[in-house]
């Protein structure tokens, strides 16, 4: 059993016209070498040559000692990337598919012995296409699966010669038997020869003292061939394995002759059993709550793997002291270190195979099916003994046949391999729904296993729907929801930027150039200095890394609403936040960024999983002055003393609510608070919430936010012309003093006075209504006013996703009557900018439209019902009061060349409201969400009023003080 280790320095050379097959480079070592370089192993190619697809070849020598003569010799790769061809002294010895999980290959034929003899190994390997058009042999641009985070192409973990006398373990499987309190041991064994003198098995345990546990001996009969070996592995005294207490045993098994030890398998393994019943998760028949985050698995100083064993341990005790129990590798099976670190450290994984799926990924040819079965069996056989593993997760969010159809077989084939975990047949259950097929059962279980992004600030609307999911039947974004089944939350989560500056400067001192992470940030830290300088906003953050930790603070308190929701929500039985990690594409998501330093948000969530007994949430968060509020409060553990007196407080003023109505749901108890205007100011108001005992021990706080405003103030000495034909507006602009006049009434009576003709809708409701708004816009021109759009015609990136924030009702831009007849006069576009993992940060300058409000500052909570969807782009205005930085772009049929390992893509600024000279007069023209918002949200009336009394004030003296291009007056 002895090993030689080829983990060393290789000659490497490039094959970028692939013609080291046709020249026998495998054979003639003279042209592989010339100009060859030199490659550690292990490692990525592209830490050594940049972003390169294609061929690579590699070769060494090695000397093997006469002793070995007779044995059998196997190279074992632990995983190299995507293919691999290997001969050894010219003699072709096997070629693998897969990037990610062992193989090996039985050379002993091919081999020379003795000091003298030296052996030549030659390997080549076919790297993932991704971003390069090209095809290799018979591979194409992403037709083998592939994780996202990095190229991660070459031998990029460790290989070694491995001798083992007439036989080797293929596998040793130990299935823990709780019941039982003991394993089960299913051993592989390859036998080359029958064995001429007896064999035996041996069995021990040790436990983590050192302690014997278990300890048998088998006699076996093996002849030539395949065998699978049966054994029981009793324990006296059983230590379970949980993440409090993760215990691990030592597994050996020895297989042995009368003087010699033929093989031999050493496994860490624990005793756990991880179910679901009834709605809810169990580990070791306990009811337990799942609390994960997204592991995105890229690294600052190796792209696609840590750089030792303390890179891990740190991430890991960084989860854990967030209050994390479960991480989520993002589909791929991660080195074997990583799981070793979360065997020993108490931390739950799910693991899945590098099939990313979705709408793209992989392109699907018919070696597809072959593939991914190859993935997802090696995956399993790999790592089916680690017991922080808790599941297999099959695929995600399938949305082409093709896929779903293996979803059934590669699930039942899972079980096969191994009867003892959950299956997730496809997480989002974009396909058919998602079940679970539990421990022992080929049968599938339902699951609502929700995938639901919204951004932050988080909407009245999605607050609730995080607060309500699963009280009836619904989808949430494309997940099915059945009522009263379970939730796993295992996607949700809004990104912000990581400190770009700082994380720029330890990439500078200690990274490499060469590698994605290092370059996508350098490319958005130059990019952001200039938005910010476009954006004349730099005065207001004179450093970079201010900006981001602007927007960590709107991150963190947006991942933390939604996180409290769920937790008070009594239908939800986990989650899995994205991301605990940054990743590439989706960079500014994590927890914490690619150097391990912990964000806003990391603190932000670890709050909150610490300290969720006590919970209130507004339900109003935006307030006029003089008015009430409400809080909804939760009480999560009933187990414990039930508060029998609150107090609120505010600007050191306290209201005590004695004997609070608590009412029961499900397993926690809630009640209605009323928040008297008297205890509320102008501004944020920061509220404090205590539950007493009795004895009036304070055994729980919360605090928690509302956002005051002034009530509006109308001028009827303003001259209004409204065009609302849906009658949305007309109404609170009268109660609310304002004195309007209808377009059509203005235009019958041929008003000649200064106005301001505020367009509601993006478009007319009639064919009738053109000459109405064209006289309007004529007289803007020449001067007699000023006119507001407040959802401008514009070519629209994402439309549908607009209205799914409650944004514009119309976006139809190809029949838009304005723009046909050419009555608007502004050619405008607009580019989503809702933000997901990726942010968007809408800033409001220090500009009277934001009187009262929160500015110059990045929009927070006190916007997050109005806070625009979309921005304009390309846009040149006089003012732009408003602005937004961000590099999110929706999905669209570009996917798959724009979200690769290179990162995301370019950053961008738009404008949210841009004052564009027309003619002689002005028109302002807006993206906020103020339509549907103005009747309902003191924020969205107050941004209206000002919106209202600046354009109708706004004059040529002001005008005179800025620069403006004169636009053409529409002939009609």
């Amino acid at each position: 059993m002895a090993r030689i280790s080829l983990d060393r320095k290789w000659a490497f050379k490039l094959d970028p016209k692939n013609i080291g097959l046709t020249e026998a480079w495998y054979s003639n070592s003279e042209l592989l070498l010339k100009d060859a370089s030199e490659i550690s192993v292990p490692a990525c190619w592209e830490e050594f040559e940049q972003d390169y697809q294609g061929v690579g070849w590699y070769q060494t020598e090695v000397e093997i000692p006469e002793s070995h003569r007779g044995e059998i010799c196997r190279i074992t790769f632990q995983a190299s990337n995507y293919r691999t061809q290997v001969w050894v002294n010219g003699a072709h010895v096997g070629t693998n598919d897969g990037g990610y999980t062992p193989f090996a290959f039985e050379i002993q034929a091919h081999l020379k012995f003795g000091n003298e003899a030296t052996n030549t190994l030659t390997v080549r390997v076919i790297s993932p296409i991704v971003t390069e058009n090209i095809r290799v042999d018979d591979l194409g641009p992403n037709e083998m699966p592939h994780w996202r985070g990095g190229l991660t192409a070459g031998i990029w973990q460790s290989l070694a010669l491995e001798f083992t006398k007439d036989l080797w373990i293929e596998s040793a499987f130990y299935r823990p038997d709780l019941k039982n309190s003991a394993f089960n041991l299913e051993a592989s064994i390859e036998v080359k020869d029958s064995l001429k003198s007896p064999t035996t098995a041996h069995l021990c345990l040790i436990d983590s003292d050192g302690n014997f546990a278990h300890e048998s001996h088998h006699s076996l009969d093996l002849c030539a061939g395949t065998h699978t070996l049966a054994f029981e592995l009793p324990l006296e005294n059983p230590i379970l394995w949980d993440c409090d207490h993760p215990h691990l045993y030592t597994a050996t098994l020895t297989l042995k002759n009368e003087t010699t030890s033929l093989a031999q398998s050493i496994e860490q393994i624990g005793l756990r059993e991880f179910t679901y019943q009834d709605h809810t998760f169990y580990l070791n028949g306990e009811p337990f709550y799942l609390r994960g985050g997204f592991w995105e698995g890229v690294y600052a100083k190796h792209q696609s793997y840590p750089e030792d064993r303390a890179i891990i341990r740190k991430e890991i005790k960084l989860a854990k002291a967030a209050g994390l129990n479960l991480l989520r590798p993002w589909r791929r099976p991660v080195p074997p270190m990583i799981l070793e670190e979360a065997d020993a450290a108490g931390m739950l994984i799910i693991a899945s195979p590098a099939v990313e799926c979705m709408s793209c990924w992989p392109q699907i040819t018919d070696a597809t099916p072959q593939r991914i079965e190859h993935e997802i069996k090696a995956l399993v056989l790999r790592d089916r003994n680690h017991p922080s593993i808790i599941w297999w997760e099959m695929f995600n969010e399938v949305t082409r046949q093709e896929l779903a159809d293996l979803i059934t077989p590669m699930s039942l084939m899972t079980r096969a391999l191994d009867p003892t975990r959950l299956i997730l047949d496809e997480s989002g259950g974009w396909a058919s729904g998602a079940h679970f097929y539990l421990p022992n059962s080929k049968e599938p279980t339902d699951l609502s296993e929700v995938h639901s992004y919204v951004r932050a600030p988080v909407s009245e609307k999605n607050f609730a729907i995080y607060q309500n999911l699963g009280n009836d039947a619904t989808t949430e974004g494309n997940t099915k929801v059945e009522a009263g089944i379970g939730i796993f939350m295992s996607e949700f989560g809004y990104g912000g930027l990581p400190e770009i500056e700082a994380n720029c400067q330890r990439f500078q001192a200690e990274g490499n150039p060469k590698l994605p992470a290092y370059r996508h940030l350098h490319s958005l830290k130059k990019a952001l200095k200039q938005a910010l300088k476009d954006c004349k906003i730099e005065n207001s953050f004179p450093e970079i890394d201010s900006f981001c930790r602007a927007s960590q603070a709107i991150q963190a308190r947006g991942n933390r609403r939604q996180l409290e929701a769920l937790l008070a929500n009594p239908n939800i039985n986990g989650y899995c936040i994205h991301a605990f990690t940054d990743g590439d594409w989706i960079l500014g998501a994590g927890l914490i960024d690619n150097w391990q330093r912990p964000k806003a948000v990391y603190h932000a969530i670890a709050d909150a999983n610490h300290n969720h007994q006590l919970l209130a949430f507004p339900k109003q968060r935006n307030r006029f002055l003089g008015q009430n509020a409400h809080l909804r409060v939760v009480w999560k553990n009933t187990t414990e003393s039930i508060p029998t007196t609150l107090t609120l407080s505010a600007h050191q003023n306290t209201q005590r609510i004695e004997s609070p109505d608590w009412q029961p749901n499900a397993t926690q108890l809630e009640c209605t608070v009323e928040v008297p205007a008297s205890l509320l100011q102008t501004g944020i108001n920061t509220l404090n919430l205590e539950a007493l005992t009795n004895e009036g021990r304070v055994t729980e706080t919360y605090t928690t936010e509302l956002f005051v405003t002034e009530t509006t103030q109308g001028d009827p000495d303003l001259h209004l012309v409204l065009y609302d034909p849906y009658n949305e507006l007309s109404d609170w602009l009268n109660s609310n003093g304002f004195s309007v006049t209808s377009l059509k009434d203005w235009h019958r009576t041929n008003d000649s006075k200064q106005a301001l003709f505020i367009f509601v809708p993006e478009d007319v409701a009639h064919d009738s209504d053109l000459p109405l708004v064209a006289s309007a816009l004529q007289h803007v021109h020449s001067g007699l006013g000023n006119a507001c759009f407040l959802e401008a015609p514009a070519q629209i990136e994402s439309p549908k996703m607009l209205e799914s924030y409650d944004s514009r009702k119309n976006s139809d831009f190809k029949n838009n009557k304005l723009v046909k007849e050419k009555i608007f006069p502004f050619k405008l576009k607009t580019r989503s900018s809702f933000a997901f993992w990726e942010s968007s940060m809408h800033v409001a300058k220090n500009h009277p439209i934001f009187d009262g409000l929160p500015s110059d500052c990045v929009m927070d909570e006190p916007y997050h019902e109005v806070i625009p969807a979309d921005s304009f782009y390309g846009i040149e205005a006089d003012e732009t009061p408003s602005q937004t930085i961000t590099w999110f772009r929706p999905e669209d049929d570009e996917k798959v060349n724009k979200r690769t390992f290179l990162g995301g893509e370019a950053l961008w600024h738009g404008t949210n409201l841009a004052l564009k000279k027309y003619g002689s007069g002005h028109i302002l023209l807006s993206t906020f969400i103020l339509r549907r918002k103005i009747t309902t949200d003191p924020v969205a009336a107050k941004l209206f009023s000002n919106l209202i009394h600046y354009c109708a004030h706004y004059t040529h003296a002001q005008d005179s003080l800025l620069a403006h291009t004169e636009s053409e007056a529409p002939s009609h």
